[in-house]
C-alpha cells in the first residue's frame, strides 16, 4: 500500500517538473519568436520605402489633369520623402559595413608606409643630416633675398633658419594632404592625428639639435 502510495507521490512530482519545464520551454518560444520577429532598422527603411513606392505608383497612374491639388501635394511630399529614406538607407549601409570590417579593412595602409618613411626624414640624427643638402639650397635663397634687400646679420640667420624649417614644415602639410584624399573614419582621424603628434616632436627635437649652426 505504501509503495502503491510513494509512486502516486512521484508521479505528481513529476507531473509539477513537467509542467514546470512546459512553461519555461513556452517563455522561451515566445522569446525566441519575438526576437526573430522584430525587423532591423534597414529592414523597417526597406519596407517604407517599399510602401511610399506602392502609393507614388497609384498617384502616377492617375492622369495629371485629374489630379487634384491634395494629390498633387501628397505626390510632392511623397517624392520629398522616398528621397530622404533611401538617403537614410545608403547611410545607414554605410555606417553598418564600417562597424563590421576590422581595423585593417579601415585603415589607409599606404598612409601609414609614407608616415613611416617621413618619420625617418625628419628623425634624429637622420633628419639634420638629409636635410643639410636643404640648407645649402634655403641659404642660396636667402642669400638672394638678401642682395634684394641687405638684411643685417641678425636678421638673415633668423630668416635663413626660417627658410630652413619649411624643409620639416612640408612633411606635416604633406600629411594633412595625404589625409585629405583618404576615406574618413575614427581609425583614419586617430591614425592622422598621431602621425602629425609624432612628426611634429621628432621634427622639434632634429631642429633643436642643428638650431646652434644659425645663430
Amino acid at each position: 500500500m505504501e509503495e502503491k502510495e510513494l509512486e502516486k507521490v512521484n508521479e505528481e512530482e513529476q507531473e509539477k517538473v513537467d509542467e514546470e519545464l512546459d512553461e519555461v520551454n513556452e517563455e522561451n518560444k515566445e522569446e525566441d519568436t519575438a526576437l526573430e520577429e522584430e525587423p532591423t532598422k534597414e529592414e523597417k527603411l526597406l519596407a517604407k520605402i517599399h510602401e511610399v513606392d506602392i502609393k507614388l505608383e497609384r498617384l502616377e497612374d492617375i492622369v495629371a489633369e485629374e489630379l487634384t491639388l491634395d494629390q498633387e501635394q501628397e505626390y510632392v511630399a511623397l517624392k520629398n520623402e522616398l528621397k530622404e529614406l533611401k538617403k537614410e538607407l545608403k547611410e545607414l549601409k554605410k555606417e553598418n559595413k564600417e562597424e563590421s570590417n576590422s581595423i585593417w579593412d579601415k585603415i589607409n595602409i599606404p598612409y601609414i608606409i609614407y608616415a613611416f618613411i617621413a618619420f625617418i626624414f625628419v628623425l634624429y640624427p637622420i633628419g639634420p643630416m638629409i636635410s643639410a643638402y636643404y640648407a645649402n639650397l634655403s641659404y642660396s635663397l636667402v642669400n638672394m633675398i638678401n642682395e634684394s634687400f641687405e638684411m643685417s646679420d641678425k636678421l638673415f640667420d633668423i630668416v635663413n633658419f626660417i627658410f630652413y624649417l619649411f624643409y620639416y614644415l612640408i612633411f606635416i602639410v604633406i600629411d594633412l594632404i595625404f589625409y585629405s584624399f583618404i576615406k574618413k573614419n575614427k581609425v583614419n582621424k586617430w591614425s592622422m592625428i598621431i602621425i602629425v603628434a609624432v612628426h611634429v616632436i621628432t621634427s622639434f627635437i632634429s631642429v633643436l639639435t642643428i638650431a646652434e649652426v644659425f645663430f
